[in-house]
């Protein structure tokens, strides 16, 4: 809770804030993705936001190939796999199930604006918590801020000063190169 004593600000959170914040800056993605995407996140540790997290995103972190690697060998898949379901494990989240509303919400969502799938889900979850934002990195998602039909409105995640990605699966591994 925030020290003034008004409501933690509630946020739904886009795989890809995730898997920025587990990866880290990229050659290929040189923008500073892991500091804002590990700042977010820590502020919900903190309480001083409250993360909502849709159950899809749970799937797409497990089925992404920049962290599950799916043509890497089952050990590493494995070694990640364990290491998300860990992380998850201990992230303070508000889990965001999809009911009958959300996927209705989501197909109008997709239809309105060509969005895939996945994507409509974590927005339609986003209007039906009655989120204060939506944190993305996806320009498709981004696009939304702002149309009258999406009341949420919705933002790249802020870097509040040089976290650097988390350790998730200890030092030297490189889900990248291993």
């Amino acid at each position: 809770m925030t020290s003034d004593n008004k409501r933690a600000p509630r946020f739904v959170i886009d795989t890809c804030v995730i898997v920025s914040a587990l990866m880290g800056d990229t050659e290929n993605d040189p923008h500073p993705k892991a500091d804002a995407s590990v700042f977010e996140l820590t502020q919900g540790e903190e309480g001083k936001s409250r993360l909502v997290l849709p159950a899809i995103v749970i799937a797409e972190l497990n089925g992404t190939g920049i962290l599950g690697g799916t043509n890497k060998p089952q050990a590493e898949r494995q070694k990640m796999h364990s290491a998300i379901t860990g992380y998850l494990d201990g992230l303070h989240f508000i889990p965001a199930e999809v009911d009958w509303f959300t996927a209705q919400t989501a197909a109008a969502l997709a239809y309105d604006h060509m969005l895939k799938p996945m994507d409509a889900l974590i927005a339609a979850t986003a209007l039906t918590v009655q989120a204060d934002a939506l944190l993305t990195w996806d320009d498709h998602l981004l696009r939304l801020d702002g149309k009258p039909d999406f009341t949420v409105p919705v933002r790249k995640p802020v870097d509040g000063g040089g976290q650097g990605a988390f350790d998730l699966a200890g030092p030297g591994f490189d889900p990248l190169q291993n």
